[in-house]
């Protein structure tokens, strides 16, 4: 109803347009037979004649600012109003023309009919036109874009006043307490970019205040920056050890941070793990027999000498290794492809060759039922227990029923991709508990973008959020923009460093001298 009501107006003003503009054009030349009636007045038919009085009437009482209000209308509607069912949208053409008028009014009376001058200018004064101008000029700023994005608007306005201030305040380093400790180095840039992250992660929050809880070696503070006040930030002050202090005080700083992974890991390892009692059992060996027989006996039918020596049993699919006999060429074999499926009662089948590291021949047959792989199984692997990898993913087992375990860091970008109840959802979560297990909240954060509002609420309450779950898609392109300024951020201070990835600033970041830092 509200669309169509919205057509309608969009219609109307162009119609009123064209007639206005047709009559502001040919005002000379198109007979008055409304307001002025004289001997001089004429007309070939009785159409015409009302035709003309009826431009002429709606020219006087409007004008040719309706043509402004229908541009900037039609504009409005194609790229905003379409695209969504807004009550409070009906009223946008009369703001609009309001608007226009007061416009036309301050700054361009010609363009408005004298009607319309007479009847505004009787009962109002002609200053109030530019107040007008304004107030109507917010009011259809409102109804256009909503109230979240004023909010927007002036949360931006707020955050980048303040973060410049803030960053006007440069950390200066006193020469006077300086002293070298490679190791008690590392903790200033955490502190800067935790100063940094916690005021993107507040805006984004809208002014909620998040308290962090500062290493004891330094000193124990609230940092509150849940409301963006003009106060300037003191200055960072960055004190040196000398070499030759305790050796206790040089790691005490590792050990406290250390403090912090260990009570999550604690917390991690008492989450119980709940399986599914109705979990399927593997297939017995009179399946595998009689896949075997069947095999067999179809390689007999065409004189192709072969024997199964070996079963690969996996969670989907089963590799039979058949050993040719002396002679036998392995076209053989996928020539008889086809065939081996039908004897399998259509199974899709692949023959692999060569085997990986074997000179047998593979037969993959699709497992019937499925195996049920659980995630525990995998997280509880060694091969995901023991991993060296930076960010450890258990993605599944293998066609040999192994655990796959993948490093995210090795990949610059990730595409996941599945049709309708494929698994899609439950890969992700896979992926992020893979990752909530091995990395504390200390060495990893994380954005979650959900416009579901569904898949992800179950992480709302991680301590490894930079900001809530994000459910609206201005947020997350804010959060995207700072994610990808950020990236540049450490890109550039990397190239000062003089290298390629995070692993090798974290090294060199070990053994830096205070003119690096500085």
């Amino acid at each position: 109803m509200i669309e169509k009501l919205l057509k309608s107006q969009l219609i109307l003003l162009f119609v009123i347009s064209v007639v206005v503009s047709i009559a502001y054009y040919y005002a000379d030349i198109l007979p008055d037979n409304y307001f002025t009636i004289s001997s001089g007045t004429k007309s070939f038919n009785n159409i015409v004649y009302y035709l003309t009085t009826l431009g002429v009437f709606i020219e006087y009482f409007t004008g040719i600012w309706v043509l402004l209000t229908f541009v900037v209308y039609a504009i409005v509607y194609s790229l905003i109003l379409s695209k969504r069912n807004k009550t409070l949208d009906i009223f946008i053409p009369v703001t609009l023309s309001i608007m226009t008028i007061s416009f036309c009014g301050s700054f361009f009376n010609g363009h408005i009919g004298k009607g319309l001058i007479f009847l505004i200018f009787k009962f109002t004064p002609q200053i109030l036109s530019p107040l007008s101008l304004i107030a109507f000029g917010l009011i259809n700023i409102y109804l256009i874009f909503d109230k979240n994005f004023l909010l927007l608007l002036l949360k931006s306005f707020k955050f980048i006043v303040s973060y410049r201030k803030k960053m006007t305040s440069s950390v200066e380093i006193k020469r006077e307490v300086i002293n070298v400790n490679p190791k008690k180095i590392q903790f200033y840039p955490n502190k800067i970019r935790r100063n940094f992250l916690n005021n993107i992660t507040n805006f984004l929050r809208g002014n909620r205040k998040i308290n962090i809880e500062v290493n004891e070696a330094i000193q124990q503070q609230s940092l509150d920056v849940g409301e963006m006040t003009d106060n300037v930030v003191e200055p960072a002050k960055l004190i040196l050890m000398n070499e030759n202090k305790n050796e206790n005080e040089k790691s005490e700083i590792k050990k406290i941070s250390l403090d912090n992974d260990k009570k999550y890991y604690q917390i991690v390892k008492t989450i119980g793990t709940a399986k599914d009692k109705s979990k399927n059992n593997s297939p017995d060996e009179k399946y595998f027999e009689e896949i075997i027989d069947r095999i067999e006996e179809k390689l007999n039918e065409f004189k192709i000498e072969g024997q199964v020596i070996n079963i690969l049993k996996g969670p989907v699919v089963d590799t039979f290794e058949l050993e040719l006999g002396a002679g036998v060429k392995v076209s053989k074999i996928t020539s008889s492809s086809e065939d081996l499926s039908m004897a399998l009662y259509g199974a899709p089948i692949r023959i692999v060759y060569p085997m990986r590291g074997k000179t047998t021949v593979g037969i993959e047959v699709p497992r019937n039922p499925r195996e049920i792989i659980y995630l525990d199984e995998l997280l509880t692997s060694k091969d995901f227990q023991k991993t060296k990898f930076d960010l450890p993913l258990a993605i599944g087992k293998d066609a040999f029923g192994e655990s796959f375990v993948v490093d995210l860091a090795a990949m610059p970008h990730m595409l996941v991709a599945g049709s309708t109840g494929s698994g899609k959802s439950v890969f992700i979560n896979s992926l992020l508990v893979s990752l909530l297990i091995k990395k504390s909240p200390d060495q990893m954060k994380l954005i979650l973008i959900d416009p579901k509002q569904l898949e992800l609420s179950l992480y709302s309450e991680l301590p490894h959020l930079l900001l809530p779950v994000v459910t609206e898609a201005k947020t997350a392109s804010l959060a995207l923009q700072w994610a990808v300024k950020e990236m540049d951020r450490r890109y550039s201070i990397m190239k000062e460093f003089q290298v390629r990835n995070l692993k090798g600033f974290n090294d060199k970041l070990k053994n830096a001298t205070p003119e690096m830092l500085s």
